[in-house]
């Protein structure tokens, strides 16, 4: 599309210069034909066909200056054209380039999201492990059908109504079940915990 644009931009200014030239020689044919017409008495009046040839002279003047100026309408319609497929261009390459952008970064979203369910199932605390209820010495009250025990060694877990180990004794400590889940703390670090033995440092899952 471009060459075929150039090559009409280069026709055309080539028909304006042979236009111009053509123009020029007639001219200058023109004055030479006055000039060597012109008789030594100035006040005799001219034959009629040499104001006809003038006339027909003119008027073809006035056919090549209108010619003339239908190339350079042409010209400045092809320029138009020119540039808005420019801008055409320069829009979709704006719109591919948002389009690109937001791609990224949902590929970079969902793999924050991914390495942030990797480090989570990392963090997974050992769950459902049935033990006696003789395996703690302590027990709190029934919050969401789950109670903190303690075990010997000074580890909190979760037991059930039938003293099963939900979530196993892991932890330095431990509050009640609320809302689907409860402060512990983990290798000394505070955060919560779900019933799924899942722990995180601002209990988002």
């Amino acid at each position: 599309m471009k060459n075929l644009i150039r090559k009409q931009k280069i026709d055309v200014e080539k028909q304006r210069q042979q236009l111009e030239q053509k123009r020029i020689e007639e001219i200058q044919k023109l004055n030479k034909e006055q000039v060597t017409s012109v008789k030594p008495s100035q006040n005799l009046p001219d034959k009629p066909e040499v104001k006809d040839k003038a006339q027909e002279k003119e008027q073809a003047l006035l056919e090549k200056n209108k010619l003339e100026k239908e190339v350079v309408a042409k010209k400045q319609e092809l320029e138009k054209r020119r540039l808005k497929k420019e801008e055409l261009v320069k829009k979709r390459a704006l719109i591919k380039a948002k389009r690109e952008k937001k791609k990224a970064l949902a590929k970079k979203q969902k793999l924050l999201e991914q390495q942030r369910k990797k480090k989570l199932q990392q963090q997974n605390i050992p769950k459902r492990k049935v033990a006696s209820s003789l395996s703690y010495i302590r027990k709190g009250k029934f919050y969401e059908g789950l109670a903190k025990a303690k075990k010997p060694n000074g580890k909190w877990g979760f037991v059930n109504k039938s003293g099963d180990w939900i979530i196993s004794p892991v932890l330095d400590s431990a509050g009640n079940f609320k809302n689907g889940k409860a402060e512990a703390t983990l290798q000394g670090q505070k955060g919560y915990i779900n019933r799924y033995g899942q722990w995180d440092k601002n209990g988002k899952w």
